[in-house]
């Protein structure tokens, strides 16, 4: 798999109609901790399939971390890291597919830990 990493526009980047996670919730939450901490992990896109006159791509599509993007987005952030990845639609589906199954929220126990400390 093909991959670089960028910084992008986000009025560049659009949602991924395929994506998993069929609603963004609130992200009050990461928008707080982007504000205090800047975004610590880029998101993945690839190429859209929009072309210009020349046939070259004119934005990119996220395959993980929408809610980070909405979260910069609300923030008026105008660039972000980004990794760009060469993919086709099935292997960014699984991509996106396995980012959101993956993502587990912290158990109360370790949560309240690192909150303490």
């Amino acid at each position: 798999m093909n991959e670089q990493i960028s910084t992008i526009e986000t009025k560049r980047i659009v949602a991924n109609p395929n994506n998993p996670r069929t609603r963004i919730e609130d992200v009050s939450d990461l928008v707080a901790s982007i504000r205090e901490n800047g975004l610590m992990q880029p998101i993945i896109v690839r190429w859209t399939k929009q072309k210009d006159e020349d046939g070259i791509p004119t934005g990119y599509e996220v395959i993980a971390g929408s809610r980070r993007l909405t979260a910069c987005q609300q923030l008026g952030i105008e660039k972000i890291s980004c990794i760009v990845r060469t993919c086709d639609d099935d292997k960014a589906f699984e991509l996106a597919t396995t980012e959101n199954l993956v993502r587990e929220n912290m158990n109360p126990a370790d949560e309240a830990r690192a909150v303490a400390k």
